[in-house]
């Protein structure tokens, strides 16, 4: 292990290239079913609402190896990974120290403290005793499910004038975000989805619009949905399920997941694995696990108030 490295912003496109094989590395140790995938994370730097060269970071050997990068997303997640070889403690602190002074300029610039959110598997104990030394505390539990495809799966059963269909693309691009904000606005950290977040996930090409549904209600309106994505290594992510508030308590959810868990199967997937908070409020855990999903991993998201910087 090196011991020598140097941290640099993000300078163009080619970043992103170089990027791609550390992360691939990485996947070699971690586990396969941590979320997001590769795709995933070049498309959230890649988005023209980031501020690369200040939410993007990049540390590499003094050959120019990429070694470890981290960004700021959604506003307040510190995401990151680190090479296999060079995971020691002063590179995570240094990853952390960077994460921290960004998110004290983003608070002094809105005038408030942030909280910034950094997540572990619960079983990265290294990770988890560096973060808790930095004065980080647990905030939210999520779960990692998977469900056999394999399996039987049951036919989509929806109220009387409801119906099941995909997404169409740029036409649906205002009814859903409306959906997705009235869905999870309750939810612990929201972010609000905007219109261009909408077609990034349509640029993704992970994202099947073909394998997705929504439930429609008798009036036209959007009332559920199920996103599904395919990763290049056959890797199936439903992200998100939900329904409007307006509609809950009618078994919209679980017809929506049924309807996409068969498109799956019939595209050949094996299994299928979505994310999920352990408290949320609307019972989420238990219906997956109603339709066959189990836990197979915990990862904790752990926060820390930063105060806003005073340059």
């Amino acid at each position: 292990m090196m011991s020598n490295y140097f941290s640099r912003s993000y300078h163009d496109r080619a970043d992103l290239e170089a990027i791609a094989p550390l992360l691939e590395r990485c996947k070699i140790v971690d586990p396969d079913d941590e979320w997001p995938s590769i795709s995933d994370i070049l498309l959230q730097f890649d988005r023209p609402a980031v501020d690369k060269t200040r939410d993007v970071r990049l540390w590499e050997t003094a050959t120019g190896e990429a070694i470890a990068v981290a960004g700021i997303m959604l506003d307040n997640f510190l995401w990151f990974r680190i090479h296999p070889d060079y995971r020691s403690e002063a590179l995570h602190r240094a990853i952390l120290q960077w994460g921290e002074a960004r998110m004290s300029e983003i608070a002094r610039k809105i005038g408030e403290n942030k909280e910034l959110i950094v997540g572990a598997i619960a079983e990265n104990h290294r990770r988890i005793a560096i973060l808790e030394s930095c004065g980080f505390t647990i905030a939210r539990y999520f779960l990692t499910m998977v469900r056999s495809l394999a399996e039987a799966i049951a036919e989509p059963q929806l109220p009387e004038g409801f119906t099941l269909r995909a997404p169409n693309g740029e036409a649906d691009a205002e009814a859903w975000v409306t959906l997705f904000n009235e869905t999870f606005r309750e939810h612990w950290n929201y972010h609000p989805e905007t219109l261009e977040g909408y077609r990034q996930k349509l640029k993704n090409p992970e994202f099947r619009a073909s394998l997705s549904r929504l439930a429609i209600a008798p009036n036209g309106e959007m009332a559920a949905f199920c996103d599904a994505y395919i990763t290049a290594e056959g890797v199936s992510w439903l992200n998100p399920v939900g329904t409007a508030p307006n509609y809950r308590k009618r078994g919209l959810a679980r017809a929506v997941l049924h309807a996409v868990l068969q498109e799956l199967k019939a595209a050949g997937i094996e299994t299928a694995l979505l994310y999920v908070d352990a408290d949320n409020l609307s019972g989420a855990v238990r219906l997956y696990e109603s339709v066959g999903f189990r836990t197979i991993n915990t990862q904790i998201a752990y926060s820390k108030i930063v105060v806003a910087s005073l340059k």
